[in-house]
């Protein structure tokens, strides 16, 4: 992804797609910042309402590709989350 409007298109696109298996409560696609190295930046992070709709979400989606990208679908724990954005 080369900028900003990139990030935000990828992160619509996203939450678009999962809603189809659930409700969404947010969708977070961190970017990149200049002179720090961020874990979370090229990771998209996403909570459902519920744990059924997370793993539809993640039989679904797991091994597609999105721009010639594989994606690889897992749980992470949100406190996990909290700290990779």
């Amino acid at each position: 992804m080369r900028d900003d409007q990139d990030f935000d298109d990828v992160a619509e696109d996203t939450e678009n797609e999962m809603q189809k298996y659930g409700k969404v409560i947010w969708t977070v696609c961190p970017k990149p910042r200049k002179g720090i190295r961020d874990p979370g930046v090229s990771k998209i992070f996403i909570k459902f309402e519920s744990i059924t709709g997370s793993t539809i979400a993640l039989t679904k989606i797991g091994g597609r590709k999105y721009d010639g990208w594989e994606v690889v679908a897992k749980y992470s724990p949100e406190n996990k989350f909290e700290n990779e954005i």
